[in-house]
């Protein structure tokens, strides 16, 4: 409640005088620290967690995950996907999709290929992720090559994967390729200059 409101200071003052914390505790405090921006904090708590007893679960580790994105910590994040190796824990698609999006932002577009190629099933975030992720590193038209491979496995696109493939057509100067998107995407319209997208709702 404390962490929802944005009162920090109470809900660290809570959590601290719990002298039986369980998971959930702990869960719920490095979730509060991602709320309000103290990733860092976040980051730190994490092995805390092994040293009181407990085995982070998907919501420690997504969580953890999220902030460690966020800042680029790569050594970090490495430290959390060793982990779960190590003890052969199996990952949800919640927790693959976490991985994914932390070795994209640390730099590491290889990791997150290697992630999203062996996981199975995928959903429209995995894809987005990875659609975003070739964007982000200049690779459009790998990009646009893994949107139709998309579409072929039954995965239909959003806001989102429009967003993702303008984004990487924009990175790479293919305004041309941008603008061929859009009978593919009818609630958005390419303005007739090329100098911008104008999302269309279909209320309007």
């Amino acid at each position: 409640m404390y962490s929802k409101c944005g009162f920090l200071d109470s809900a660290e003052k809570v959590f601290s005088g719990m002298p039986h914390k369980s998971l959930v505790t702990w869960n719920s405090m490095i979730s509060c620290y991602c709320c309000n921006g103290l990733l860092e904090h976040s980051i730190k708590l994490f092995p805390q967690i092994l040293q009181h007893g407990f085995h982070p679960d998907s919501v420690s580790i997504t969580s953890v995950l999220g902030a460690i994105s966020s800042v680029a910590a790569l050594i970090q994040g490495k430290i959390v996907h060793g982990y779960l190796t190590r003890l052969e824990i199996r990952c949800d698609i919640q927790m693959e999709n976490a991985l994914i999006d932390m070795y994209i932002k640390c730099g590491f577009l290889e990791y997150a290929r290697y992630i999203f190629q062996n996981m199975f099933p995928k959903d429209l975030v995995t894809w987005n992720s990875m659609i975003a992720g070739y964007g982000s590193h200049g690779e459009c038209l790998k990009a646009m090559r893994l949107f139709d491979e998309m579409k072929r496995s039954g995965i239909r696109p959003d806001d989102v994967t429009f967003l993702c493939l303008l984004s990487s057509c924009n990175h790479s100067g293919l305004i041309e390729a941008g603008q061929n998107l859009s009978p593919q995407f009818p609630a958005f319209c390419f303005c007739s200059n090329g100098g911008g997208i104008k999302k269309l709702f279909s209320s309007y």
